[in-house]
């Protein structure tokens, strides 16, 4: 077989793209005829004659919006190497999704939908940078969510062991206690488990198998989703360790809402925006030009100034500063989220916990911008529990909250309420103070409270609660006072913070 002809016509092919690619923007005209003459397409001039493009069809580049890599992205590009700006283009970048774009619809520009907007493709590095103004982002943590690493595998084996060997006349002992993590990741799963265990001189050997569970993470609902033995993920209820499933929020993935700074200001050409605080860099992203606002700033802390700076592309540099008293104090809403879990309770979770069906289900709704409103219930065979709480910010940068739990405990028969309340507020530039109180009724319990009978009367105290467990001639302190859970109970607590000013970092010369 001739190879010849076949490493001529690739040798034309290639020194026509070496052509194009010394020719930048510039337009080559080549000699079609000659082409044609060694076998190959006509169309290849006129595809090389200008800069360096996309290849037509689908194809994996890297994509990256205001500096920040996303990961990588299947892009469809037409017969000019111009991407299919879609719906799931603008969801793998974390843009917002235009109301009025139809399903399968591309958009030709972006600036289409973002006047504002920047595309810059680096055909040379299949990559596809965009810039982009703050209000087209889907939200503070929507590069988060886009750019969720997905696959892959891996093992870990965390170990924390400690022995202690000591000795004297009256003898020696030595004691050995470690705590071991082992797990791995397989595809999108996550397997963990946690063991301790303990020796002495005296022969006495324990280990304790604390959890086990398989989690998966779900990027586009934000929800983590765990099986086997489990500790309850409420923020409501006390609860005790389940064998079975539930589900939360990703943390990683929900909005980071930071203290309610913002700064405005403009860009007169496509520009680096940089915010500091204390001399810390907390947020740097690229800008395009024009006006923008920046909101919800990742702040170190609530009593300094925040240095902006705004670097154009020529290296003209200007700053401005937001006093800290316009986000000190500032109330943070939180993201709309649910938990739920369901299981049975595990024999060893504690002392009068039966291994009966356990479920519970709480989630976290933002009412405006001013204001938090929590909910939820917990069921099992012999408890049952309904709570509700609100968080928010009052006059004068008061911050407060407020927590009412309404329990049933078949165990011991009775009925409570429990009340928690907090107030905060800063007093002066460095100085915050705090008030908080808890108080609940002779027949709250929680579900992690050992049962406690209250059909009897202690002597003397005036109150009903379990009766003494010893004899009379038995002086057990503990058993003969009721514990605090059978009382009627009011607790006060005040507090005053005072905050250092963060070490200022020394500047250092910016190159270039």
């Amino acid at each position: 077989m001739n190879t010849k002809p076949r490493l001529l016509t690739m040798a034309i092919a290639a020194a026509i793209a070496q052509m194009s690619l010394m020719a930048h923007a510039e337009e080559i005209e080549f000699d079609v005829k000659t082409i044609e003459a060694r076998g190959l397409s006509g169309q290849i001039a006129d595809y090389f004659k200008r800069e360096k493009r996309f290849s037509p069809g689908a194809g994996i580049v890297t994509l990256a919006v205001n500096g920040v890599d996303i990961g990588t992205a299947e892009v469809l590009f037409n017969s000019e190497g111009q991407p299919c700006i879609d719906k799931p283009f603008l969801e793998r970048a974390g843009l917002k999704i235009p109301v009025s774009m139809a399903e399968g619809q591309c958009l030709g520009d972006l600036r289409q939908a973002y006047p504002q907007a920047i595309v810059r493709l680096v055909p040379g590095r299949e990559r596809i940078e965009l810039i982009v103004p703050p209000d087209a982002l889907g939200g503070p943590d929507s590069t988060a969510a886009a750019g969720y690493s997905k696959g892959g595998w891996g093992g870990v084996f965390n170990y924390d062991v400690l022995g202690v060997q000591s000795g004297g006349a009256a003898g020696s002992s030595s004691l050995l206690q470690g705590m071991t993590d082992l797990g791995f990741n397989a595809g999108d799963w996550v397997v963990r488990s946690r063991q301790s265990f303990s020796s002495n001189s005296n022969g006495t050997s324990t280990l304790d198998h604390q959890y086990a569970y398989a989690q998966r993470s779900f990027a586009q609902q934000k929800q983590v989703a765990q099986a086997g033995e489990l500790y309850v993920n409420n923020s409501l209820f006390a609860a005790p360790q389940i064998i079975g499933v539930q589900a939360f929020p990703e943390e990683a993935l929900r909005r980071n809402l930071g203290a309610g700074a913002s700064a405005t200001g403009i860009a007169r050409t496509q520009a680096r925006v940089e915010v500091r605080q204390a001399g810390a860099l907390i947020y740097s992203t690229l800008m395009p030009p024009g006006p923008f606002t920046l909101n919800q700033l990742p702040i170190l802390t609530p009593s300094a100034d925040l240095q902006v700076s705004v670097i154009e592309q020529d290296g003209e540099t200007r700053s401005f500063t937001v006093p800290f008293s316009s986000f000190s104090g500032t109330f943070v809403p939180r993201e709309k989220g649910w938990s739920a879990a369901l299981g049975r309770i595990r024999s060893q979770a504690g002392p009068g916990l039966d291994a009966d069906w356990l479920g519970t289900f709480s989630g976290v709704m933002p009412m405006g911008g001013r204001a938090n409103l929590a909910g939820g219930l917990m069921l099992s065979e012999k408890y049952r529990a309904l709570g509700g709480g609100v968080d928010g910010q009052l006059p004068w940068k008061i911050l407060g909250s407020a927590k009412a739990l309404l329990a049933d405990d078949a165990r011991s028969g009775t009925r409570g309420l429990q009340f928690t309340g907090t107030l905060s507020a800063p007093l002066a530039r460095r100085l915050s103070a705090s008030l908080s109180t808890v108080q609940q009724t002779p027949g709250y319990r929680d579900l992690t409270n050992a049962p406690i009978a209250a059909t009897s009367m202690q002597p003397g105290s005036g109150m009903t609660g379990p009766a003494p467990a010893t004899s009379p001639t038995t002086h057990d302190t503990a058993a003969s006072t009721p514990p605090a859970s059978a009382m009627a109970t009011t607790r006060w607590a005040v507090s005053a913070q005072a905050m250092r000013e963060p070490r200022r970092l020394p500047g250092r010369p910016r190159s270039g």
